[in-house]
């Protein structure tokens, strides 16, 4: 018999012993520090306008020249210092001259270190360039360039077939496509006291160019977000034709479709 109580008070005293384990780590879990999930965002910085000027100035500067060296020096000696080389590197064939047409800045990217990379467009000499501009900005507020500029080739551009989204479903609502006709007639003409009357409260549109006139409405098409897709051909005043897309966002309020947004 003492050994059958033996074993019943050890199984027992096994059993407080496993239920107070389970309630240290009860405890512990409950109290302890709880691991905590980050999320690491990455934010790129806005473009600056003065970075962009920066660019555009150097490579106007850069690609302008005359038979005298001494003018696309001095006009590209600002961007260096007294040491930098004359010119940025460049020297002009002997004799020749080159005028910008324009320019504007075709692509950009971040560097390491601070640094823009701006590829910038520029019509000169019967030909665009595309040059490489790394904009530095630096403590005191002042940009500079981080280093020799490249000349690059022009961004890759992927053709489009349909211009007029085919692959959107069509807006197949009676009311919508009333009002849809009726408020791009009013917008493309700038008759804006009619356009009012369909306008939600607050509606944000962009104001179209002047002088246009509806020629047809060729498609609208509702975006995955449930804006529309307007495709429309429109005339100025001097007769060119244009076919043109807007979109338009939609919404039912109190019992009647009103619109939202217009613009490009």
């Amino acid at each position: 018999m003492w050994l059958v109580r033996l074993t019943l008070s050890a199984g027992r005293w096994l059993l407080y012993l496993f239920v107070a384990l389970c309630i240290a780590s009860t405890a512990r879990t409950a109290l302890g520090p709880r691991a905590v999930a980050r999320k690491v965002v990455v934010i790129r910085p806005p473009s600056d306008a003065a970075e962009r000027y920066v660019a555009v100035r150097f490579a106007r500067a850069y690609l302008t020249w005359s038979e005298d060296p001494a003018t696309q020096q001095n006009a590209v000696g600002p961007f260096l210092s007294a040491a930098g080389q004359p010119g940025a590197g460049l020297t002009p064939a002997p004799g020749t001259r080159q005028q910008v047409a324009w320019v504007g800045v075709a692509d950009e990217r971040d560097e390491p270190g601070n640094v823009h990379d701006y590829t910038v467009a520029v019509a000169a000499g019967g030909a665009v360039h595309y040059i490489a501009v790394p904009v530095q900005a630096q403590q005191d507020g002042r940009y500079s360039l981080a280093r020799y500029p490249a000349l690059v080739g022009a961004p890759p551009i992927e053709a489009t077939g349909d211009l007029s989204v085919p692959s959107l479903p069509p807006v197949r609502n009676g009311a919508v496509l009333a009002v849809l006709d009726r408020v791009l007639r009013n917008y493309i003409d700038d008759s804006s006291f009619n356009l009012a009357a369909d306008l939600a409260p607050g509606a944000a549109v962009t104001r179209v160019a002047p002088g246009l006139t509806l020629q047809s409405v060729q498609r609208l098409a509702v975006e995955p977000a449930g804006g529309v897709v307007a495709t429309v051909t429109v005339a100025d005043q001097r007769g060119d034709s244009f076919t043109l897309a807007y979109e338009v966002a939609v919404a039912e309020l109190d019992g009647r479709w009103e619109i939202t947004r217009i613009g490009p």
